[in-house]
């Protein structure tokens, strides 16, 4: 469910998954082996991918005979993709807005009744994606009612973006720099999303996706890596619950930032 289909785990999920694993797994052993009070939770949040629309219409016509009787949804569909290609000379750089449509028992002498469309807006921060979110679907109505035809939009959940909690991630960055040397954390990142940006949002968070998808093209190297975020992720764990001063440094960075996203 969580990877991409005739693709597979591209974006790294597999591993993220892994890592994600063995951080618990360290931080229970460690717990346990030091007497250290605390509970560890392993959350997942499987199937992040999707995001659709339908364009339909019941008036179904013979291409040849009388396609005047019809309704043609699939120049809707065309129509709204073309809006958005008009669209994106008027959003800023950083944002995105890109899709695909397809349709069902499609023939070249049958005006197509229905189009499905599936389509994905992003931009930095959830405020940003939410106006053009809606410019976009003013797209996809304007199609509908050019061609006559019904728009149906299913919005799946937000993904919001990533805040990094700044007292976990410099811990993590001293903790991989002290064993491991500098790490290119933007280059795997940068454009991507990921719906642990929700966690972000409701509890200090630290993410390691870029290392994961640094290395993904060759899987030795890529276990290696994800073995290595692992163990710094734990050892950023650990300190959280045995340095009291560290863990309160950690909720006033979190209630900092829920005060920007405000």
């Amino acid at each position: 469910m969580d990877a991409l289909p005739g693709i597979g785990h591209a974006c790294g999920h597999n591993l993220i998954g892994i890592s994600g694993v063995a951080v618990a797994l360290a931080a229970k052993a460690a717990m346990e082996r030091l007497n250290i009070d605390g509970k560890v939770v392993l959350l997942g949040t499987p199937a992040e991918e999707g995001g659709f629309g339908k364009i339909t219409t019941r008036w179904i016509a013979h291409a040849g005979l009388s396609p005047w009787e019809g309704r043609n949804a699939l120049d809707a569909a065309v129509l709204a993709y073309n809006n958005i290609a008009i669209l994106r000379q008027q959003i800023k750089p950083t944002h995105r807005v890109h899709g695909i449509f397809e349709g069902k028992d499609w023939g070249p002498n049958i005006i197509p009744d229905q189009a499905i469309m599936q389509w994905l807006v992003r931009a930095p921060t959830t405020l940003e994606m939410e106006d053009t979110k809606r410019r976009a679907t003013a797209c996809f109505e304007a199609a509908a009612l050019a061609s006559e035809c019904k728009v149906q939009i299913t919005l799946k959940s937000t993904i919001n973006e990533i805040t990094q909690n700044k007292a976990l991630s410099d811990e993590l960055a001293d903790v991989v720099l002290k064993r491991h040397g500098t790490i290119d954390y933007e280059w795997g990142i940068k454009s991507a999303s990921t719906d642990f940006g929700n966690i972000s949002y409701c509890a200090s968070d630290l993410h390691d996706w870029g290392w994961a998808t640094l290395t993904n093209e060759v899987l030795v190297l890529s276990h290696d890596a994800c073995f290595m975020v692992s163990k710094a992720l734990a050892a950023v764990g650990m300190r959280v619950l045995t340095d009291e001063a560290f863990f309160q440094k950690v909720k006033d960075t979190f209630e900092e930032d829920k005060k920007l996203k405000m």
